[in-house]
């Protein structure tokens, strides 16, 4: 499973589930401290393997590369989306 903006916390709690199951897991976010923390949150649930990548979204010269690595690491990607969406005002 790859996941980008993983550290969010909808995405972390989705991860959680996952890796109870003993996903194989690739996470993207922009801080890799707090990738390093999760990773290791998620093979103490159980993940089978968690790979990381500090990616920053603004970044888009590094989507390539992030894809080509993720792609190395899991062989087939189930792509899981979250978004996390504040709307000032409301």
């Amino acid at each position: 499973i790859l996941v980008i903006g993983a550290t969010s916390t909808i995405a972390k709690e989705c991860l959680r589930i996952w890796a109870e199951k003993k996903a194989h897991i690739y996470i993207v976010a922009r801080s890799i401290e707090k990738l390093t923390t999760l990773k290791f949150d998620l093979i103490q649930r159980g993940a089978t393997s968690v790979h990381i990548f500090e990616l920053n979204l603004n970044n888009q010269n590094e989507y390539d590369k992030m894809l080509e690595s993720a792609i190395r690491q899991l062989k087939i990607i189930d792509i899981r989306i979250s978004m996390e969406i504040s709307l000032a005002g409301m």
